[in-house]
């Protein structure tokens, strides 16, 4: 856990310290890229243990772009917005995001959220299991497309055909799942320019189209709030380095 979480204050750190040497504030926006078979907006609907208000907008299956290389930071199942909230409503699949160039790569790196504890690979129990409401990671990302993937119902449990399924930012696999992305959390669908998206699975389109069955925040983090983090975490991390025995 001190290694991962060390991880994270050197990456934070560096992109901090490059922030506040003049690099560009970098904003979130949507391309609606909608199947033909569905509307191109939906909403975030009511599920035990949902993670987005019911009621808040998305576009099926949005393109989410960077205008600016940047840092992004991921937090599965957002705290704070609904009571209860397990990240994954009360979808028993095994669903999985990652954020990569490939998924071999995402899950080296932990970049990647698993809504259940399963076989054994990056949603195993030997490698973490289940991920936790308010569980985040933050990767680097040059302008364009944000290159995240869902892939889900891997255990086969439902759908039709069975999983797994793997859909990416852009993607039109509406006969199998979709997801939601927003700006923000207004009832009217927004394609941006903001610093903070929403992002919603739905493992079974068709039947299930709640959007809550693996939720998303994205968040481009303020530069002042980057670099005092960088500073206190790096701090913290150098004074338990000299508290080891030597």
């Amino acid at each position: 856990m001190l290694g991962k979480q060390l991880v994270k204050v050197a990456m934070l750190f560096a992109v901090a310290l490059l922030w506040s040497s003049g690099a560009a504030y970098a904003d979130l926006l949507i391309v609606p890229h909608a199947p033909p078979t569905v509307p191109p907006t939906n909403t975030f609907k009511t599920e035990s243990g949902q993670s987005i208000p019911t009621g808040t907008a998305g576009f099926h299956n949005g393109d989410l772009f960077t205008n600016a290389s940047t840092t992004l930071i991921f937090t599965y199942g957002p705290l704070g917005l609904v009571a209860g909230a397990t990240g994954h409503g009360n979808s028993t699949d095994v669903n999985e995001f990652w954020v990569g160039p490939d998924r071999t790569t995402a899950e080296s790196l932990g970049h990647f959220f698993c809504t259940q504890t399963f076989g054994t690979g990056a949603c195993s129990a030997a490698s973490g299991g289940a991920s936790d409401p308010g569980d985040w990671f933050a990767v680097g990302v040059p302008a364009g497309p944000v290159p995240f993937c869902f892939t889900y119902d891997q255990s086969g449990a439902s759908g039709s055909p069975p999983g797994p399924h793997t859909l990416c930012n852009s993607g039109l696999d509406d006969s199998n799942g979709s997801y939601l992305a927003q700006i923000g959390l207004g009832t009217t669908a927004n394609t941006g320019p903001g610093r903070i998206a929403y992002l919603g699975l739905s493992d079974e389109a068709i039947n299930d189209n709640d959007y809550q069955d693996l939720t998303v925040q994205v968040r481009v983090p303020e530069p002042a709030t980057l670099l005092l983090l960088g500073f206190g975490l790096a701090g913290l991390g150098v004074a338990g380095w000299r508290r080891k025995p030597r």
